[in-house]
């Protein structure tokens, strides 16, 4: 395992490969879970519950930060909704001048 400084050092580089980066980014992942499971721990082994509620507290909030999409406590919903850049009334003019129906001007 290389040392905590070198891998702080990578961090800061402008060349870091992608491979170090996903690499760290794995890293970051398990210390969530790690994090996580620590949770569980802490309930069902501290016989104080304020103790308990504290160390679980703070494990949350460290879990939340390193993997935000598993552990955050924000939903976030994708909207997949399209919107037409096209006039509309242009569009639905063509459709009925394509569908053989007569559209009538009133300016002629």
């Amino acid at each position: 395992m290389p040392d905590e400084s070198a891998v702080r050092k990578w961090a800061t580089l402008r060349t870091t490969t992608a491979l170090v980066r996903s690499t760290r980014a794995h890293a970051r992942a398990m210390q969530a879970e790690h994090y996580a499971d620590e949770v569980i721990e802490i309930v069902d082994t501290d016989p104080d519950p304020v103790r308990a509620r504290i160390r679980m507290d703070d494990r949350k909030w460290v879990s939340s930060k390193l993997a935000p999409k598993k552990y955050g406590g924000k939903i976030e919903t994708e909207n997949r909704t399209r919107v037409a850049t096209d006039n509309p009334l242009a569009a639905l003019m063509e459709r009925i001048a394509t569908s053989g129906n007569k559209i009538y001007d009133r300016r002629s």
